[in-house]
């Protein structure tokens, strides 16, 4: 019998190998070798995360949610960031949000936050995007921005699908 565990880079599994009485002998495979599960562990503990070569080209994440930047943060920024590092597809370089204008009593209200990723291979950040943001709980209306030949494309959420590659609206300018 065999399953993968912690599966998100494919590179430990375990193999029950024997039974002796009601006893179960269990191996880790890691990167080909067998270990037992505290040698297995230390060893996908110290494996280093590898980190960004190269100039990333940017996919904005829109997210129309008002959070405060400690909580967009926590929600959005730091569990993308390990994905795209683990996988080495980029890295997360930056956030922020749009304020409403001035009210009267001089607060202002965030009206959607962003998060800027630097993507080293697009079309994979956008599918690993894809797959992770919803399962963090991002909004109908969460909009991936990037380039594609010269064109300013987006791949929007609708709650439980999303729709790809659409123009993006054009910004009024006043």
């Amino acid at each position: 019998m065999s399953a993968a565990i912690g599966g998100r880079s494919g590179f430990l599994r375990w193999v029950e190998m024997s039974h002796l009485g009601c006893h179960h002998e269990i191996a880790f495979i890691v990167e080909g070798q067998r270990l037992n599960i505290v040698d297995a562990l230390k060893k996908l503990v110290s494996k280093p995360i590898p980190e960004p070569s190269g100039e990333g080209h940017l996919v904005y994440v829109y997210l129309p949610e008002s959070l405060e930047p400690e909580q967009r943060a926590a929600r959005y920024e730091d569990p993308l960031e390990a994905e795209l590092k683990l996988s080495g597809l980029g890295w997360v370089s930056g956030g922020g949000a749009l304020l409403s204008a001035e009210r009267a009593d001089g607060s202002r209200e965030i009206l959607h936050v962003g998060v800027d990723v630097d993507a080293l291979d697009v079309s994979r950040v956008r599918d690993l995007l894809r797959t992770h943001l919803p399962q963090l709980g991002c909004p109908a209306g969460t909009c991936l921005q990037y380039e594609e030949f010269g064109q300013d494309l987006q791949d929007e959420y609708d709650g439980s699908l999303w729709v790809l590659a659409r123009p993006q609206p054009v910004a009024n300018q006043e």
